[in-house]
């Protein structure tokens, strides 16, 4: 899962699927000075990975490019793949970038 790439973490694929999470760069609801932000940032993943475990929320990933977008909402959308749930559902044969929005987790503690 990528919620910090670029600078605490990778922008490209390091699994058969990863997950790309607002854009992979920094987090929205993450404040402060720009190490707290990308700490927090880099953190939401275990925040939204335990929501998507708990079933607390469906987060849908949705086929894109190979690499997280630069700007949030340009995911260049694959067509060639269907979307996943992100959790520990994830089908075996899942392969490539999903991409997700999800709006600050307000029961995450790193903020």
């Amino acid at each position: 899962m990528h919620t910090n790439a670029g600078f605490l973490g990778e922008d490209g694929l390091v699994g058969h699927a990863d997950f790309c999470v607002n854009g992979g760069r920094l987090q929205p609801g993450c404040k402060g000075h720009v190490m707290r932000i990308a700490r927090c940032s880099h953190f939401m993943s275990s925040c939204y990975f335990a929501a998507s475990v708990r079933k607390k929320r469906r987060l849908v990933g949705i086929p894109c490019d190979s690499t997280c977008p630069k700007e949030r909402g340009h995911w260049g959308i694959r067509f060639d793949r269907k979307a996943v749930m992100l959790g520990e559902d994830v089908p075996d044969s899942a392969r490539g970038m999903y991409c997700i929005s999800f709006e600050h987790n307000e029961d995450c503690p790193f903020d």
